[in-house]
């Protein structure tokens, strides 16, 4: 998981987190899962590719799986992801801590981990 350093949880946290990168041809697919507790909003160059997650239990959270292939170009490549934390129990979140994982990529072309 992760989160910004020294940052203390609070009600209503918004981070970005960004990778840029270079490819020489884009892949057929390029797999892309992500969580955020509470909501995300998800970029690839300039243009949003999804948001979520659906509902979960904080216990159990569950990851949301986008291809990014279709807004990918040769060249340079951004990823973002926009993470909000809310930080209250309400009607659309249960208490939890602010947390953001992804995983993805292409094998000898991208690593699109979180570090840790």
């Amino acid at each position: 998981w992760s989160w910004l350093p020294g940052v203390a949880a609070g009600r209503n946290l918004f981070v970005f987190f960004r990778r840029a990168f270079s490819l020489r041809d884009v892949p057929p697919a390029l797999p892309f899962r992500v969580f955020a507790d509470t909501r995300y909003r998800l970029w690839v160059n300039g243009e949003i590719v999804g948001h979520g997650p659906a509902r979960f239990v904080p216990a159990y959270p569950e990851m949301d799986t986008h291809d990014l292939s279709p807004w990918l170009r040769a060249g340079q490549n951004v990823v973002a992801v926009e993470a909000q934390h809310i930080g209250d129990a309400s009607y659309e979140a249960m208490p939890s801590e602010p947390v953001f994982w992804a995983e993805g990529g292409a094998a000898g072309l991208v690593d699109l981990a979180t570090p840790g």
